[in-house]
């Protein structure tokens, strides 16, 4: 009867598991969607990229996937902020691209809350 559980858990797990990383990552992709509409009231500034690395996960249930990892800085009224955005994606192709159109340096649009200015979110064009 132990045995069947421990089955019985095993097999429960190798098939919600994935579920609930999918919902996971869908509730994050519609989170930044939802952010970024929040946004759209929020004061525009310039920023630049401080870096930007692309790493590689494997996942035994999801596979591989590929994060550009990218830490920005810019400035409102005076001060010096800084921010983190991750790209995510199953392809090394699209990571690397986006990394290559973000290198150190590069120049990119921080949305800025107006009463809250170290929160922030790149405008990024799709």
């Amino acid at each position: 009867m132990h045995i069947l559980l421990r089955l019985v858990a095993r097999v429960l797990w190798m098939i919600l598991a994935p579920m609930f990383v999918a919902v996971a990552i869908l509730l994050r992709r519609l989170g930044l969607k939802i952010g970024l509409s929040r946004s759209a009231d929020w004061i525009g500034v310039e920023g630049k990229v401080q870096s930007i690395k692309v790493v590689e996960v494997a996942d035994r249930y999801e596979g591989r996937s590929y994060h550009a990892q990218m830490s920005y800085s810019y400035s409102f009224e005076g001060e010096y902020y800084g921010g983190h955005y991750t790209y995510d994606s199953r392809s090394s192709d699209a990571t690397q691209h986006f990394a290559q159109e973000h290198p150190r340096d590069s120049r990119l649009e921080v949305r800025v809350h107006p009463r809250r200015p170290a929160k922030s979110v790149l405008a990024l064009q799709p």
